[in-house]
């Protein structure tokens, strides 16, 4: 993908953290979202970036049941987090597990405000990542990762959380977090931020 030597988050349904040379604080930082799944085209690229601190949250062991007409908060999966500095990013990677039937999708807010206001997604508006199965079906299990960059342009803490809807051209279904409807298949969702720095 580069010329260069350096540390790349990379998107799609999977996503993978590549430091060859085990320098984690000193190399660079690049997130290059999938033109695909994730619906994005940009790069988001670090000159020289350092990681300056890592979170990790997860869910709990349990189901939750996703049926609203906006998307819910998934149970566990939110991260309050300092910058260090005015001008430092965070690199989010979220690994969702969950029935995602028909059609439903994954956003990512920040203090109770999306980050992305998309108005041609039939699904709904703030959702980063569609997921289109075409099938009602709460029976079949998936997992899903997300990206996204966060420059919150202050040194207050912020709040970064995921959530996930199932919703078709106004008509909304159920989807299960973690587990299939015959609860029989328990996981565990999970997000990693990255603050970096220049």
């Amino acid at each position: 993908m580069a010329d260069k030597p350096g540390i790349y988050l990379r998107g799609g349904s999977r996503s993978s953290f590549d430091d060859p040379d085990n320098e984690v604080g000193d190399r660079e930082i690049v997130l290059a979202t999938d033109t695909g799944e994730l619906g994005l085209s940009s790069q988001f690229f670090v000159p020289g970036g350092r990681v300056r601190n890592i979170y990790f949250a997860q869910t709990p062991a349990e189901r939750q049941e996703i049926y609203a007409t906006d998307p819910i908060a998934i149970n566990g999966l939110s991260v309050s987090v300092t910058p260090e500095f005015i001008d430092s990013s965070f690199v989010v990677i979220a690994n969702i597990v969950g029935t995602f039937n028909y059609a439903s999708g994954v956003g990512f807010y920040v203090d109770n405000i999306p980050l992305v206001q998309n108005e041609d997604n039939d699904i709904h508006e703030s959702v980063s990542m569609s997921i289109y199965t075409g099938e009602n079906n709460t029976s079949v299990l998936r997992s899903y990762s997300a990206q996204a960059i966060v420059s919150p342009q202050t040194t207050q803490s912020i709040t970064i959380d995921v959530r996930a809807i199932s919703k078709w051209q106004g008509t909304t279904y159920t989807t299960y977090i973690n587990d299939t409807a015959n609860n029989n298949a328990r996981s565990i969702s999970s997000m990693v931020v990255y603050e970096v720095k220049s």
